[in-house]
Parts: structure tokens; C-alpha cells; sequence
């Protein structure tokens, strides 16, 4: 791929993921209280963490999505947001594993099942994080 159309891709990843990014970070800051009951509805986090995390997460959401607005900064956030995914990757496989039917907590009030679309979709939000992330020869 040429370096032109190399950093049209990267952008329109950059700009796509962010948005996805900071409007799941926004619903689940702007209800913390929901979100916890989510991630306590994974059977993961000992009590006492669940608070944490539910304020936590989302902040690093929207830190990272802001990031990927930034040229500089894009790798850095692409990276964050690529943590983020294996860890809820894994937490919904935990989930699916343990025949848990519950919400994947991840749009606030638009969350959906956590099932094996969720996963695809994660995936996919996983591999746009990873094209950022990978170092360029092009300085994109």
C-alpha cells in the first residue's frame, strides 16, 4: 500500500475506533453505577474492585479514544485499546464458558448479550487497534 493511502486507512481507523471508543466510554462514565453491575455480573472481580474498575475503565476508554485523534499519540492510544479488548475478550469467553447469560456492559443502555457476536465484534475493534498500533516505516 502506498504511504498516501497508508495514512487514509489509518486515519479513517483512527477516527472510526475513537468514536466507537469514546461514546462506550462516555455512556458507562455517565452511568457508573450501571456499568458495575455489569462487570459484577461477570463473577470476575472481587467486590471491592467492581467500584474501581467501573470508574477506571471508562476512563481509559475515553483517554485512549482521545489519544487516537492525536498523530502523535495515535500508537499510544491504539495500544490502550488493544489491552482493553483481550481483557474484555477474555472475560466474555470466562462468561459464554460459564453459561452466563448476561449483558456485555459495553454501550450502557444500548449493551447487547454477551455471546459470540460480541466476540466477533471485539475482534474486529481488536484488529483496527492492532493495524494503529504495529510500527510504520511510513511514519503513520
Amino acid at each position: 500500500m502506498n504511504p498516501g493511502a497508508r495514512r487514509a486507512v489509518a486515519a479513517a481507523s483512527a477516527w472510526l475506533l475513537a468514536g466507537i471508543f469514546l461514546f462506550a466510554g462516555l455512556e458507562k462514565w455517565l452511568q457508573p453505577g450501571a456499568f458495575a453491575d455489569a462487570i459484577a455480573d461477570y463473577r470476575l472481580l472481587p467486590g471491592a474492585w467492581v467500584n474501581l474498575a467501573a470508574v477506571l475503565i471508562p476512563a481509559w476508554e475515553i483517554a485512549a479514544a482521545l489519544a487516537l485523534l492525536v498523530p502523535g499519540w495515535r500508537r499510544s492510544g491504539a495500544l490502550i485499546i488493544l489491552g482493553l479488548c483481550a481483557v474484555f475478550f477474555a472475560a466474555v469467553v470466562s462468561a459464554l464458558a460459564r453459561g452466563l447469560d448476561i449483558d456485555c456492559g459495553c454501550f450502557g443502555p444500548l449493551a447487547r448479550r454477551a455471546d459470540w457476536m460480541t466476540l466477533l465484534l471485539d475482534l474486529a475493534l481488536g484488529a483496527c487497534a492492532l493495524y494503529l498500533a504495529k510500527p510504520s516505516r511510513g511514519g503513520t
